[in-house]
């Protein structure tokens, strides 16, 4: 009785996990996620790049960065720029964010984001009016986190992940490897300034999660009562 009670619990325990997984992976598009981090020679910064599919004309590239800068010497996040996957041709683009003096930067070219010397990038988002001109006022303080979405229109887009874009690098004329982000840092207290590339990882999803909770639901089920 005792040993049928423990399996009744186990079994009851993977099946919880199981469905809170389930119930927390998206249902309306496969959405992916990948994490950031970038330190440079003055700023650093942590963050999550995740692409929401909407249908094959539409989707949202959803991007958190929180300022790992050493708050000593202060520093803010002005800006910051990534590329879109040549398997896809992007016709529009808004950015909205929870910082709203950050506006849309690029697009239109392509490779019209100038991060000397890390090449040139397809889009982003700065407080100013360029990638160099950043303004720290509405910019991401040490410690702070702003998150944005930028809600795409075109072709080709209903079957990208966040790695597409994450492979995508930026346009080199030397022989350089170009990047796939790039943060901008402005207003350090000794006055100097820092372009930050990100490396990205990937997350797991929470689907395989479910898996594995019902998967142990099953093994429980063909063990032999003792």
């Amino acid at each position: 009785m005792k040993n049928m009670l423990h399996k009744q619990a186990t079994l009851l325990a993977a099946l919880a996990l199981a469905f809170v997984a389930l119930a927390a992976f998206p249902q309306t598009g496969r959405a992916d996620t990948f994490a950031l981090e970038g330190t440079g020679t003055l700023g650093s910064f942590s963050g999550i790049f995740q692409y929401i599919p909407a249908g094959p004309t539409a989707g949202s590239v959803k991007i958190s960065l929180t300022n790992d800068s050493p708050l000593a010497n202060g520093g803010y996040i002005t800006g910051f720029a990534f590329n879109f996957p040549s398997v896809a041709v992007v016709s529009g683009v808004t950015v909205s964010s929870d910082y709203p003096d950050f506006a849309l930067l690029g697009v239109s070219p392509l490779n019209n984001v100038n991060a000397s010397p890390y090449g040139k990038f397809d889009v982003g988002s700065t407080t100013g009016v360029s990638w160099s001109g950043g303004n720290t006022h509405g910019a991401i303080a040490v410690g702070d986190t702003g998150t944005f979405q930028f809600d795409l229109t075109g072709t080709g887009l209903g079957s990208l992940g966040a790695g597409d874009f994450l492979e995508a690098l930026s346009y080199q004329t030397n022989d350089k490897l170009g990047e796939a982000f790039i943060g901008r840092f402005q207003g350090f207290c000794d006055g100097g300034s820092d372009k930050v590339p990100g490396i990205p990882s990937p997350t797991p999803e929470p689907a395989p999660l479910a898996l594995l909770g019902l998967g142990v639901a099953g093994l429980v089920l063909r063990r032999p009562a003792l």
